[in-house]
């Protein structure tokens, strides 16, 4: 992200001063529901940008609210300057579909998004603050008690005992500063969670697409 704008622009004030009085999705209320990434459509909620930044900016530590992928906010016009200030990298992706497709993620300190596989590889960056990422390869599949594409397993305290298989699952884990890129390749399970206010771009046009993958639930005898 050397030479993306974005990099050092992008910050919450940077976004009240400039999108303040246009109305943005939020996921709100998320922490009465523990399915809340499985149930995202029953937690939009919508208000003007610059109300959002100071929930974010008074709140603290959170994973109540949450502007996610599923927004779709840099489709929207009032936003589409934000799409500028950011590069395609040589070599990774497609340049024809880069910035239509990126997602943007925004979100306080302590925002978690639960443990879930995606449909295409794609890469994570990481334009304000820090986010803690934990992946697990594919081939751990029949031990990590999915729905599909979401698991009940809680990554930052496992439940040993409702959850024993997961004793023997293989976790990758680190910690993305700004600036940098984490591939996450198709059907590698992750677990994010952001360490401070967050800022983040998820890109999946790559080059070479990958094959859509559909994990199966395993039934587990308990």
């Amino acid at each position: 992200m050397r030479n993306w704008k974005a990099l050092g622009l992008w910050t919450p004030d940077y976004f009240a001063k400039e999108f303040g009085n246009y109305t943005v999705e939020v996921n709100c209320e998320r922490n009465r529901d523990p399915l809340y990434d499985r149930n995202f459509t029953k937690h939009n909620s919508k208000m003007l940008m610059k109300d959002y930044v100071a929930m974010i900016q008074s709140g603290g530590e959170t994973n109540d609210y949450y502007i996610g992928a599923n927004n779709h906010l840099l489709r929207r016009k009032p936003f589409r300057s934000l799409l500028a200030q950011i590069k395609c990298p040589k070599g990774f992706f497609n340049q024809r579909y880069f910035r239509s497709d990126a997602r943007l993620f925004f979100g306080p300190e302590g925002t978690i998004s639960s443990l879930h596989h995606d449909f295409f590889n794609g890469m994570l960056g990481q334009v304000y603050g820090r986010k803690r990422i934990k992946l697990i390869p594919p081939f751990d599949i029949k031990k990590l008690y999915n729905h599909l594409w979401f698991s009940d397993v809680d990554l930052e305290k496992i439940d040993y005992e409702k959850f024993p298989y997961m004793r023997g699952v293989t976790i990758l884990e680190t910690v993305l500063e700004p600036g940098e890129h984490v591939f996450i390749p198709i059907g590698w399970w992750h677990w994010v969670k952001s360490l401070d206010v967050s800022i983040s771009l998820f890109s999946p046009r790559f080059l070479v697409p990958g094959k859509p993958v559909l994990m199966q639930p395993r039934k587990y005898n308990q």
